[in-house]
């Protein structure tokens, strides 16, 4: 709880109100087991939130992991990344949660985490950044990321760094040592919450195949590079006669279309839709 702690102590009238903002698969995952650790302290009241900008993705997720959804702000139509992201700041401004909210966290670098702290900051309410300091020097890959997790930083009170050389980033950016801490990634939480829990049976899998888990869906990767990417693993799958290769297709249709172009029908090849947590889980291996 590190850096909350002094916050807290200046809510001891009332218990601290904290309002975590997830809108993609990947925020879902990676605050559920810091909404599960908050929603245990008695000092903060915590409360969730769904932009919206992968529909009911986040939330089945968070249902599946144990995690109560407290306002869905609705499904975003499709949109330009402008569009989109003006659409989830002028909601999410107006969310009643977030408008009482003493603290509002985000994470990562999405189009709804921007939005949030934008949304926030113009309420004059304090954000908190979870995976923050990640930085390649190149605001066009990954994009829109880059750029999003740079302005977040801008807009952060807190910032929570997933290793030393994030923290460092941070610092080098003139962000003050004092509201940076390095908590190591939440991704590894998440997977202790559904470790030794039963996976999804899948009757396709071979016991004397080794399975690569390939995902992939950025931006930049869009087009020959996405096809050349798909014809290499490919390739290499063929080659090793004990691999076999599962993708989870992502639900973009830019990605969706190359990828069942180039996989789909080779050996040894699932191309399946999007997984459920703990499937998609049980293909890590945690150490004992």
């Amino acid at each position: 709880m590190g850096l909350l702690s002094g916050m807290v102590v200046a809510y001891d009238a009332h218990a601290m109100r904290l309002v975590c903002v997830v809108g993609t698969r990947p925020e879902a995952v990676k605050l559920a087991p810091l909404v599960c650790a908050l929603r245990n302290q008695p000092d903060i009241c915590t409360h969730v939130i769904n932009s919206g900008q992968h529909g009911s993705a986040p939330p089945a997720l968070l249902d599946e992991l144990g995690v109560r959804i407290d306002e869905d702000l609705g499904c975003v139509p499709s949109a330009s990344l402008s569009e989109m992201l003006g659409r989830l700041r002028r909601t999410l401004y107006d969310s009643q949660l977030l408008q009482r909210a003493d603290l509002v966290v985000v994470q990562g670098d999405t189009t709804t985490g921007v939005a949030a702290a934008m949304a926030a900051s113009q309420r004059g309410i304090p954000v908190a950044h979870v995976e923050a300091g990640l930085r390649s020097g190149d605001l066009r890959r990954p994009f829109p990321e880059e750029p999003h997790r740079r302005t977040i930083a801008t807009l952060a009170s807190l910032h929570f760094a997933p290793t030393e050389y994030a923290g460092r980033n941070l610092r080098r950016e003139g962000i003050a040592a004092t509201r940076i801490a390095v908590t190591g990634n939440t991704i590894v939480d998440a997977l202790d919450l559904v470790h030794g829990s039963p996976a999804t049976d899948d009757s396709n899998a071979n016991p004397h195949l080794r399975t690569v888990l390939m995902t992939l869906h950025r931006r930049e990767s869009w087009g020959s590079r996405l096809a050349s990417l798909c014809d290499a693993v490919r390739d290499v799958v063929f080659e090793h006669r004990d691999a076999r290769l599962v993708v989870p297709v992502h639900p973009n249709p830019a990605v969706a279309a190359t990828v069942r172009e180039r996989l789909d029908g080779w050996p040894r090849t699932d191309v399946v839709p999007p997984l459920p947590y703990r499937a998609l889980s049980a293909s890590c291996v945690l150490p004992s």
